[in-house]
């Protein structure tokens, strides 16, 4: 029992900040998860990426198209893995949608588009990097040891001053700061984040992170373009930030404060917000003041530059000059990435910087608010599950009805080919007269032509099979309303009257 409850000093020396965080600028948490071609296709006219379950997505093909998808997967090459991704372009689905620039559409056709033997090269680069997501709906979320690393980074700045502490080794660094030896003396074991979860609908964009040099050069930066999913700005994450006191016994030596921890970190996120905003103004890239009042600024996530990682006074950042060039060491970046509607974008006014986020109390105004956001989702997505849920069952309504009318359709043409079998083996039993009356009277309709070539041979037949023929030929005209003709008709009361005088009517 002891080990499940909190003791009483635990409960008494807690101190827990309910906060929200928005995001100011595009923001990508990793989570070594990735969009596969295979799981999305394009809506061009509304330049979004739909996310499909697969199962899903070929449950509703057409028989002839599940072949052919079933051919192109049995193939097992790198070029069927290209023409399955052409199977899918262009095609319907549902799902959840992604906004993505023309440039990116653009990209993906071309990579449809390559050399074989270029193949391998080019899917590898076309990789989509997801952010991080709750399993249970797909949701952007932030998860609290991403928050708790960028504390950790403010805090140690805030500790550390701008002083060169002489230190080279990051972790040694960090234990100087903290006055810590071992895991159990480390202050931030008693700094607790909770994963913050979204509030209402989160929309997310897919960007290329591409690598630009912070002073105008000749020469491109060397860092390959990346593809990656950001949370946009504007979206809201609630969660909590606690500080438990250590207990009187407990090795801790500098225990943290709530306050310290929060000003600290501001008071160096907001100093390197300024210094970027400064580079980027002179990249001629747009620049956003994030700092506002009672709001706590912070960085995290992919890109956010070395310094916003280190420790200022002691950075020790690696400059790569080359394949056959020793590396730099500076205290600070020689370039920067930034988030870009293109892979290759010469217009800097479309470049944003990754990664700020502020923090602000979450009060009951605010919180009520959220909540109703929260809600007003939560109704919109009831909702379109719904009309899945309705279309889903439509579809599989048009597939049962589907089948069934290709069941009739076998049975009826089963049924046919049985009465062709019987009707020919029935003709085979006739005499050759009774072949030939059935053969041009048991059809439906009858062919006049064939009733015609037949009283043209009259008068070649026998006296018995002549008669029994202008019987047959005789009941065809009286069915057509052909047999009572007045004179006028002379052709038709012509063959009347032979026929009357055949069977000894006139």
């Amino acid at each position: 029992m002891h080990l499940c409850c909190p003791s009483v000093w635990e409960v008494t020396m807690r101190k827990t900040y309910k906060c929200v965080i928005s995001v100011n600028s595009p923001l990508h948490i990793g989570c070594d998860e990735v969009y596969e071609p295979m799981g999305f296709v394009l809506d061009e006219e509304q330049n979004e990426l739909i996310v499909f379950d697969p199962v899903s997505f070929i449950n509703n093909l057409s028989q002839a198209d599940k072949s052919t998808f079933s051919s192109l997967c049995c193939s097992g090459d790198l070029l069927s893995i290209l023409r399955i991704y052409k199977f899918f372009q262009g095609r319907k689905a549902q799902g959840r949608r992604v906004s993505v620039a023309p440039a990116f559409i653009k990209h993906y056709n071309n990579t449809l588009k390559i050399p074989e033997n270029k193949i391998q090269q080019e899917l590898n680069k076309f990789v989509i990097e997801r952010t991080a997501f709750r399993v249970a709906d797909d949701r952007p979320f932030i998860p609290g040891s991403s928050i708790k690393g960028a504390l950790r980074t403010g805090y140690l700045n805030h500790v550390c001053g701008g002083k060169n502490m002489r230190q080279r080794d990051a972790d040694a660094l960090e234990k100087k700061l903290l006055d810590y030896q071992s895991i159990e003396q480390d202050p931030f074991g008693h700094v607790m984040v909770s994963d913050f979860q979204p509030a209402g609908e989160i929309k997310t964009r897919i960007v290329y992170a591409v690598n630009k040099k912070k002073t105008i050069s000749d020469k491109e930066a060397r860092g390959p373009y990346q593809i990656l999913e950001v949370i946009e700005p504007g979206s809201a994450f609630t969660g909590e930030i606690t500080i438990r006191q250590p207990a009187p016994e407990a090795p801790v030596r500098k225990p943290i404060q709530l306050k310290t921890l929060l000003s600290g970190t501001h008071s160096f996120y907001a100093g390197e917000h300024e210094r970027e905003n400064q580079e980027l103004n002179a990249m001629g890239v747009p620049v956003q003041n994030f700092i506002q009042t009672d709001i706590l600024l912070m960085r995290m996530g992919r890109h956010c530059g070395a310094e916003s990682v280190t420790i200022a006074g002691n950075r020790d950042i690696k400059i790569m000059k080359g394949p056959r060039t020793r590396p730099d060491s500076l205290d600070h970046a020689t370039t920067l990435w930034l988030a870009s509607p293109a892979r290759e974008n010469k217009n800097v006014k479309e470049f944003h910087p990754f990664g700020w986020v502020g923090i602000s109390r979450l009060d009951t105004d605010l919180q009520t608010r959220l909540s109703e956001q929260e809600g007003a989702y939560a109704v919109v997505k009831a909702q379109e599950e719904e009309k899945q849920l309705a279309e889903m069952e439509l579809q599989i309504q048009k597939a049962v009805e589907a089948q069934k009318e290709l069941e009739e359709k076998a049975a009826r043409e089963a049924a046919e080919a049985a009465e062709s079998k019987k009707r020919q083996k029935e003709l085979e039993a006739m005499s050759p007269q009774d072949r030939e009356f059935a053969e041009i009277f048991d059809e439906d309709p009858v062919i006049e032509n064939k009733v015609v070539e037949l009283y043209n041979r009259l008068d070649e037949m026998g006296d018995d099979f002549r008669i029994k023929c202008a019987e047959k030929i005789k009941a065809f005209y009286i069915s057509e309303n052909k047999w009572k003709v007045n004179k006028k008709k002379k052709k038709q009361f012509a063959k009347v009257q032979h026929l009357k005088a055949i069977l000894g009517e006139s």
